[in-house]
């Protein structure tokens, strides 16, 4: 059984199979949300509204997350043994298959009495009537509260804003040292990033992949493989290109699979 804690860096963890995983916060939200309606049917327009809210996306950003989420569990559009779809009307996740962690259990119940206490923490009888003077001591207070609160605000963005920059300068920095080569295999041109791992993921793609898809990038920070496919679609009847994101956890037969399934 998988154990899942969407507040840690590794999110999935089976202590069968000793195997771990780490998911988008998307997927997390997916999986929390099914876990929480175990058994139920959970359907699609739920799932966007909770994943992305406000935000306008395909059904296809559904579809792939789910298929992203399946090949992090082990499971397939295929087999369906742990995710399962019902056509037209959502997803269902199977019981004894995942199950929440017990300290993140823990610290939601903690939270949820202490939130349910709070409304009962002041009784009738210690309700008293405050001078005109009390409510005019309680601004400053308030406005060095917001003063504190707003000082932390702009030292949390500018610190994001710093990293955002770093980040961006050092994959401009990679990019410049890191020149692409390009192969051909059974018909797909494969575009490498010049790094070891991106060679050896290819030489692990290399002649797998189905002819419908023409053209795949494969490229590798310190965490995460990068892979876009370029694909004649069975579905529109057009050509698709889909991005695709694993960590260094995932097998190179695990890429191939999920590639040749969602890239069709």
């Amino acid at each position: 059984m998988w154990v899942f804690n969407p507040n840690n860096k590794v999110q999935l963890s089976n202590s069968v199979s000793g195997a771990s995983r780490s998911i988008k916060s998307t997927e997390c939200r997916i999986l929390r949300l099914l876990l929480d309606n175990e058994d139920l049917v959970v359907r699609k327009d739920v799932l966007v509204a909770e994943t992305w809210g406000d935000r306008v996306v395909s059904d296809s950003s559904l579809t792939q997350a789910i298929a992203q989420l399946r090949l992090a569990l082990g499971d397939s559009g295929k087999e369906q043994k742990i995710i399962k779809t019902l056509p037209k009307e959502g997803y269902q996740l199977i019981s004894g298959s995942v199950c929440f962690d017990a300290c993140y259990l823990e610290k939601n119940i903690e939270t949820k009495c202490d939130n349910a206490a709070e409304p009962c923490a002041v009784s009738d009888s210690s309700v008293s009537i405050q001078p005109e003077g009390g409510s005019q001591q309680m601004f400053p207070a308030m406005k060095k509260v917001a003063v504190k609160v707003l000082a932390l605000t702009v030292f949390f963005v500018s610190t994001l804003t710093f990293l955002w920059a770093g980040s961006i300068y050092m994959q401009s920095q990679a990019a410049t040292k890191r020149p692409w080569s390009i192969e051909i295999s059974e018909g797909t041109t494969f575009y490498i990033e010049g790094s070891h791992a991106s060679e050896m993921l290819y030489q692990e793609l290399a002649g797998q992949i189905i002819s419908s898809i023409s053209r795949v990038f494969i490229s590798k920070n310190h965490e995460q493989f990068y892979v876009a496919c370029e694909f004649n679609s069975q579905r529109h009847q057009d050509r698709q290109i889909l991005n695709l994101t694993f960590t260094i956890n995932y097998t190179a037969d695990e890429i191939r699979k999920h590639i040749n399934e969602s890239c069709r």
